[in-house]
């Protein structure tokens, strides 16, 4: 008896199979199979593949930003591409209030060059915690448009792509920040959660750190009731993200479903946004980043806290 996963894959190769007929001389009539292109995924315009970037880019229609460090960028970097301090973005971030400074924000942000209407394209040296973390707050202080490249910088090189090393000379803009509050979660938003039906805390650290057996802050352990999906997972040895169907089946597998309302945590945010990106990739329309995250909840003696395996 097929699994209710083979049963899904049949379905769809007999839903994408082309049948071609080939007469040969002898009139003999050869079908021939065809293989289903992988899946596409749900919200597939938040990830760019090298290929297709390269020809924004030759058009001048996005703008291109590099979160690694200063001294990688100056080595080689995309063409056109600006230069964004993430460690400094994040410094700032987790400062109280931040993220609901609107000034800090627009200025931050318009240094970068950044305009409403002109689509945003991050990149690391692969997919990484510190190009979602750009991504999320982005999104989060208002910009429509903001995408991750997949594989970054080794996906690019990969697929024949050049870089330049030279200095990309930066116009600022004028950025007016408009928080996307559904965007994020506070502490007392998942207290209120925990247990609750139609609600889904994730766990995006490590192992380690979800059962308490490494502490990163005034107490070890998760959030009760939360779900560990490791931001590694979503991704492959190459540092793209996963076919749609691996990590649909990893979403079944982890029991995290689309029908529910998913917060996202970490130790402070970055790893979190990661896995907030692949659940909007996978389609999920309500997503937010418990930005304090664990180095917040763990230093708040009346709050939860959940050991073991």
């Amino acid at each position: 008896m097929k699994t209710h996963e083979q049963a899904r894959r049949t379905w769809r190769w007999l839903a994408w199979a082309t049948v071609v007929a080939v007469v040969t001389a002898r009139g003999v009539v050869v079908v021939v199979g065809q293989e289903p292109p992988p899946a596409a995924y749900p919200n597939g315009k938040l990830l760019v593949e090298p290929g297709d970037l390269k020809k924004s880019i030759d058009t001048s229609s996005v703008l291109v930003v590099d979160v690694r460090p200063a001294d990688a960028y100056r080595q080689g970097h995309l063409p056109d591409a600006v230069p964004l301090d993430i460690d400094q973005w994040t410094k700032h971030s987790r400062q109280p209030r931040a993220l609901k400074d609107a000034k800090l924000w627009a200025e931050l942000v318009g240094a970068l060059g950044v305009q409403a209407d002109k689509p945003v394209v991050i990149y690391d040296d692969t997919v990484t915690p510190n190009a979602a973390r750009a991504w999320w707050l982005l999104r989060y202080v208002g910009h429509p448009d903001v995408r991750l490249l997949n594989g970054g910088l080794a996906g690019w090189k990969a697929s024949g792509g050049t870089l330049g090393d030279d200095d990309v000379p930066i116009t600022k803009a004028k950025f007016d920040a408009k928080f996307q509050s559904q965007m994020l979660a506070d502490a007392e938003m998942v207290r209120k959660v925990i247990g609750q039906s139609g609600a889904c805390l994730v766990d995006s650290r490590t192992a380690a750190e979800y059962t308490g057996e490494q502490a990163q802050g005034p107490r070890g352990g998760r959030v009760p009731g939360a779900k560990h999906l490791e931001w590694k997972e979503f991704l492959d040895a190459r540092g793209r993200f996963k076919p749609a169907d691996d990590i649909a089946t990893l979403l079944v597998k982890t029991k995290i479903s689309a029908d529910d309302a998913a917060i996202t945590y970490c130790q402070s945010g970055g790893r979190a946004a990661l896995d907030a990106f692949a659940l909007e990739l996978m389609g999920f329309k309500n997503v937010k980043n418990y930005y304090g995250s664990w180095s917040e909840w763990s230093a708040n003696e009346k709050l939860p806290v959940e050991k073991g395996k």
